[in-house]
């Protein structure tokens, strides 16, 4: 009886040791070729307009969101201020993204339409040196509030009135539509 419950626990011990595993990891090039995904986090669209006379406004927008591409290890920080007034962004400038392992991304919005347009470039060295380039493009759906505030009591030297916008961060994953490679 001892014999047997010594090998019931013994199996059953060795049934739950990790077996080692001697597969490579990943090479970059291959994760950018099969990986190439972006996962956008925080996607958060803000505006503040202030008027300090009926006439005179002092107006601004912003964009930020962290990025990162599947294939790679970092996270980019991205962020846009503009002052291109109404909608702010028209989806006619490009806004670098901040990459701590220094890979190339920007970025574009249109506000009136959502449509996010993303860019990035990277360099795989860990085995062939490859350079890729992959665009992309997708559409957000905004999720907004607008407070509005007017004095009544407005005199020179105070805000005659304020407009803030908030929208909902939001997070997606986009495919690159066109990815290159060269050697």
């Amino acid at each position: 009886m001892a014999q047997y419950l010594f090998l019931l626990l013994f199996g059953t011990l060795a049934a739950s040791v990790p077996t080692p595993t001697t597969s490579e990891p990943e090479s970059c090039a291959s994760a950018s070729m099969s990986h190439a995904t972006w996962e956008v986090k925080g996607f958060n669209y803000r505006s503040s307009v202030i008027y300090t006379f009926p006439s005179h406004r002092i107006a601004n927008g912003y964009v930020d969101f962290n990025l990162t591409n599947l294939a790679l290890p970092s996270t980019m920080t991205c962020s846009a201020s503009s002052v291109q007034v109404m909608d702010f962004f028209y989806g006619n400038q490009w806004f670098k993204c901040l990459d701590p392992a220094g890979n190339d991304a920007e970025f574009q919005f249109d506000k009136a339409s959502g449509r996010v347009d993303i860019q990035q470039k990277w360099e795989c060295t860990d085995s062939n040196p490859v350079s890729f380039m992959a665009t992309g493009s997708t559409n957000v759906k905004l999720e907004c509030q607008t407070k509005r505030w007017q004095n009544p009591n407005w005199t020179s030297g105070a805000f005659y009135s304020t407009e803030y916008t908030d929208c909902i961060p939001q997070d997606f994953t986009l495919k690159p539509a066109e990815l290159m490679a060269t050697t």
